[in-house]
Formats: C-alpha cells, structure tokens, sequence
C-alpha cells in the first residue's frame, strides 16, 4: 500500500526587515557622527600647511631662476623675487614669481601664453599674516632673490641678505655654530613672522627663509 507524502514548503524571505534596516542606518550614522569632526579638522590642517608650502615653492623657483641666470639679470637691471598677494572675497591669495626692478604684480612672470609660470595659489579658508597681523585683501608683500646666489634681498640693489620669518635663536645660528650670537641676531629681518592661518586661527603654518635662500614651513598645532 503506498502512502503520499506531503511538505510544506517556507518560502525564503528576501531582503532585511525593517528593524535590521534601521539598526545598520543607526550604526552608519554614529559613525559618521564620530568621524566628522576629525575629517574636517583633518582638511582644515592640511588646507593651511598646503599653503604655506606654496610659499616655499615660489621662495625656491626664485632662488633657482635668480642662481641661473645671474648674469642676464644684471645685465637687464632686473631681479627675481617672491610676491606674496593676500585673497579677497572673490579670489584665493597666492604666492608668485617675479622678475623686474619692483615687487609688483606687474612684473610677475608669464609663459608665451600670458599665464604666470609659477603662481602657487592658497586655499580660500586661509588668511596671510605678517608680524602677527592679518593682511588685509589684495594687499602685497615680498623680496628679491640675489642674482647668482639667490639670497633673499630686500631691495635688488642690496648686497647683505635679510630673512623672513625667523625668530632668534634661529636655524641660522645652528647651521654656524662658530659665529657670535650678536652677529647673527644682527641679519636684517625683513619680517618676524610670515605666517598661513585657518579663518577661525586654530592652525598655523610659518614660513621662514634663512638669509641663505633656504627655508622651511612648521604647521601648528
């Protein structure tokens, strides 16, 4: 005698119940709550240390042009230099190489296309100090590069360098050990700080260029 055999078969739930749901959108959530505000602290250091770094770009693009062409820059009256131009509500600042007998935008240099061959912009959330004040916008600061050694100068004609940045005792005195602490203090200063900050001043980052044309930038905090 044979017997039939029936099975009831479940169907297989497709997908996630809604509690599951909600439990991974809460969990994603919570994570993005933890990890934005250390993101966005992050990009605003890195805004600003990335900034004073252009600075440092268009300091050593001068010093090699001027250590290069030495000569031809004598001959013509002229000199390479730093323009550093604060930003404005409608466009970043930035830092830029010059050549000519004035730190003006003027003399900034171009390509056969008319634009700047080593114009290196800042971000928009950052704002230019000197000697601990805000620059205010479109407002101009800079030096000349020494034709041959590419030293930092104040104005082309000068033949002693300056430094920019630099806060005794400085680095000067540690690459010269054997020099007197009074005649290094001596080096004209152009400015006592030359700085990039957030808007709201959490972050620094400051440029210094030793009176040999070198320099560096230290991000803070």
């Amino acid at each position: 005698m044979s017997h039939s055999h029936f099975f009831i078969i479940q169907p297989r739930r497709a997908g996630f119940s809604a509690i599951e749901l909600l439990t991974v959108l809460a969990i994603i959530f919570i994570l993005v709550a933890i990890s934005t505000p250390t993101a966005l602290t992050s990009i605003k250091r890195s805004r600003v240390s990335e900034s004073g770094e252009s600075i440092l770009r268009a300091s050593n693009q001068a010093r090699l042009l001027a250590r290069l062409n030495g000569p031809t820059a004598l001959a013509d009256g002229k000199a390479y230099g730093v323009l550093i131009v604060a930003g404005t509500n409608t466009a970043p600042g930035y830092a830029t190489v010059i050549y000519g007998d004035a730190l003006v935008i003027e003399n900034e240099v171009l390509d056969a296309s008319s634009r700047p061959i080593a114009r290196f912009a800042f971000h928009r959330s950052t704002s230019v100090f000197m000697n601990d004040a805000a620059q205010p916008a479109g407002a101009t600061f800079g030096w000349f590069c020494q034709p041959n050694t590419g030293y930092p100068i104040r104005n082309r004609t000068d033949a002693k360098p300056v430094e920019i940045g630099v806060v005794y005792p400085s680095a000067t005195f540690a690459l010269n050990p054997a020099a007197s602490l009074a005649s290094v203090v001596s080096m004209p200063q152009l400015c006592t700080e030359l700085s990039l900050r957030s808007l709201d001043g959490r972050f620094k980052s400051t440029v210094r260029i030793l009176s040999l044309g070198l320099g560096n930038v230290e991000s803070t905090p």
